[in-house]
C-alpha cells in the first residue's frame, strides 16, 4: 500500500512540475522575451542618439542634415521601421542625454571650495 501511495505522489509531483514548467514558458515567452526586445531597441536607439550628438559637436553633421535624420537613416539600415513608437524612443533618449547632460554640468559648476594645502 505504502508503494501505491509512493508512486501516485511521484506522478503528482511529476504533473505539477510539468505544469509549473508550463507556466514558466509561457511567462518567458509572452512577457520576458518581448520586454528584451524592447530594451535592445531603447538600447540601440539611444547608441544612434549618442552617435548623432557626437557626430553634430564634432562637425561632421553639418548645417544641411538634422540629428534625427541621421538616428532614423541609421535605424533603417538595421532594419527597424520607423513609426511613432520608433519617434516616442527617440525622443525619450534625446531627453535623457539632455538630462544626463544637466547632472554633469551640476556636477562640474558646484560652488563647493576645495581645500588646498598649506605650503
Amino acid at each position: 500500500m505504502k508503494e501505491l501511495i509512493m508512486q501516485a505522489l511521484a506522478y503528482v509531483l511529476e504533473i505539477a512540475l510539468l505544469a509549473l514548467i508550463g507556466v514558466i514558458t509561457h511567462y518567458v515567452k509572452t512577457a520576458l522575451i518581448p520586454w528584451l526586445k524592447d530594451k535592445q531597441l531603447y538600447t540601440t536607439v539611444q547608441r544612434f542618439v549618442q552617435a548623432a550628438e557626437k557626430l553634430s559637436a564634432s562637425g561632421v553633421i553639418g548645417s544641411g542634415g538634422s540629428k534625427k535624420d541621421l538616428v532614423i537613416r541609421l535605424l533603417q539600415e538595421k532594419g527597424i521601421e520607423y513609426t511613432a513608437e520608433i519617434n516616442a524612443l527617440i525622443e525619450s533618449a534625446v531627453e535623457e542625454l539632455d538630462w544626463m547632460k544637466g547632472e554633469i554640468t551640476y556636477a562640474f559648476n558646484d560652488n563647493t571650495e576645495v581645500k588646498k594645502d598649506d605650503e
